[in-house]
């Protein structure tokens, strides 16, 4: 049996993970299948597979595929890039710049 994927709220105190222009959290998108019926896409957050709801919005420029980026700004603001795009203009923030220097990677630990 399958269990359910655990859902992430997009809406909380993230961590910049990327800049574009300014500081982002950028998670790969792995299915795009449900936005019509549950208008949310299967993203990798902390090295597992994780839902994320999207705001209606979210396909009006273009509709995010597989191997695409979920892009949440400082500001809230929710959009998606394609991975080409992502990977010519997004830069990495190395761990210390986010306030993480001396920290391990977070190891998440889910009930279950």
């Amino acid at each position: 049996m399958n269990e359910p994927l655990r859902t992430i709220t997009l809406d909380g105190l993230l961590p910049t993970t990327h800049v574009i222009q300014q500081r982002v959290t950028a998670f790969r998108i792995v299915a795009a299948d449900e936005i019509d019926t549950h208008r949310r896409v299967t993203i990798i957050a902390n090295g597992e597979p994780a839902h994320a709801a999207v705001p209606r919005h979210f396909c009006n420029a273009s509709t995010p595929v597989a191997g695409d980026w979920l892009i949440v700004a400082l500001d809230g603001a929710v959009s998606h890039v394609r991975d080409d795009v992502f990977r010519s203009e997004a830069t990495p923030v190395p761990r210390a710049a986010a306030g993480c220097s001396g920290l391990p990677p977070r190891v998440p630990r889910f009930p279950g």
